[in-house]
């Protein structure tokens, strides 16, 4: 644990962990790391690195990350989270990680950053947590969770649950109300994409952080809700048996006071953004299978306008990009939902905020299959669902490709 500093000539207490190994096994083992809390000086940095030129294997441990948080009315930094675990072949078992951002006073909270590299990496009934830290009073961008898989060859998740949270923005009565910070969770990136991804029975939260609410009476508008970003980039891609992944922009917090003096406005939602890429450029055999799925993709909701010249916050953007050579969705459950526009409380010509778009790209690029697949697109009213594949092939949404494939006795 790294010293708390009350006075502001002296350096923060940094907390730092350092693994370095060959072949290196935990097992049965409990490791806290917490950066010191600032008291007139910034929080320290919390910082884990587990590092091995071979393996790394985990087992029914607890690994807690915490940067140190700033509890006075001083702008000074605060830690960040920072977990670092890099080998050839990693395997968790049983595994509780843990990692968290320190909270700012009236600065922004610490980011919380969990970064996993290796040619292959399994994972088995694990609870990973990932929180960026909050703001108390102000706008918190600094504050996100980013939640990184940068995987060579293999992806295995077995029924893990996955927390990636951005921290929420502040409320003050002198500054109005903080913008929340961003989540981004990603396996795999454009430039390093994974041979082969298995999702199986897994759980998994990514969240951008709420806006907070203004209580002041000039000019300041809520705080608008951070955007969440989910993307996966594997040449093979598998996601099976109830998993279930949310991806959800912060909501926009509340204008909360009443004042003819000014137009302040509930805050916007935070959009969600979610990706999905299966490529291979160089043998063209890639594919996506989706298989007892179910995804929600939801844009935060604008906060609310309690002032007579304010106007609800917008509702954020839902989007969702699928880009695959080939794909099979099988009983898979999409939920792609924009945030609401915030009403405005009070006054006659009132103005409520505008909702979110929806927006769906290349669902299928070259050649699918929908075995009892459907997915809603919320428009304020029931959807009917029966004849669903006549439905969305008469939307011009999807060509017909006119193959046939025969299952079962014929």
């Amino acid at each position: 644990k790294g010293g708390n500093k009350s006075n502001v000539n002296l350096r923060k207490g940094d907390a730092l962990i350092l693994l370095n190994s060959d072949n290196l096994r935990i097992f049965n083992t409990i490791i806290n790391n917490i950066g010191g809390s600032g008291y007139g000086k910034g929080g320290g940095h919390g910082i884990i690195r587990i590092n091995s030129n071979s393996t790394i294997d985990i087992e029914n441990s607890m690994i807690t990350n915490v940067g140190g948080s700033n509890h006075e009315d001083v702008i000074n930094e605060v830690g960040n989270g920072t977990i670092i675990i890099q080998a050839k072949n990693i395997t968790f078992n049983k595994l509780i990680l843990e990692n968290n951002g320190g909270n700012g006073k009236i600065i922004h909270g610490g980011k919380s950053i969990i970064n996993i590299s290796a040619n292959k990496l399994e994972c088995y009934n694990d609870i990973l947590k990932n929180y960026g830290g909050y703001s108390e009073r102000v706008d918190n961008i600094i504050g996100y969770a980013g939640f990184y898989f940068i995987i060579k060859d293999l992806l295995i998740l077995y029924n893990e649950t996955i927390y990636n949270i951005g921290g929420d923005g502040g409320s003050y009565d002198l500054l109005g109300g903080g913008d929340g910070a961003y989540s981004d969770f990603r396996i795999g990136d454009k430039n390093k994409i994974i041979d082969f991804v298995d999702i199986n029975h897994c759980k998994i939260y990514n969240f951008g952080g709420n806006g907070g609410n203004s209580p002041n009476t000039n000019f300041y508008d809520a705080g608008k809700g951070g955007f969440s970003s989910f993307s996966i980039d594997a040449t093979y891609l598998t996601i099976k048996n109830d998993t279930i992944i949310y991806n959800i922009g912060g909501n926009g917090g509340n204008m909360l006071v009443n004042t003819s003096d000014s137009d302040t406005n509930g805050g916007d939602g935070g959009d969600s953004i979610f990706f999905f890429s299966s490529r291979d450029l160089v043998n063209n055999k890639s594919w996506i299978k989706i298989s007892n799925t179910t995804i929600y993709i939801k844009g935060g909701d604008g906060g609310d306008s309690y002032n007579v010249n304010g106007k609800g916050g917008d509702g954020g953007e839902a989007i969702f990009t699928m880009m695959a050579i080939n794909s099979t969705l099988n009983n898979t459950y999409f939920h792609i939902e924009s945030g609401k526009g915030g009403d405005t409380k009070v006054g006659i010509n009132y103005m409520g905020g505008n909702g979110g778009d929806c927006r769906l790209k290349n669902i299928l690029n070259e050649q699918g299959k929908l075995i009892n697949f459907r997915y809603e697109i919320i428009l304020g009213q029931k959807l009917d669902k029966r004849n669903f594949r006549k439905k969305i092939l008469s939307s011009n949404i999807l060509e017909e490709t006119g193959n046939k494939k025969l299952e079962g006795r014929h």
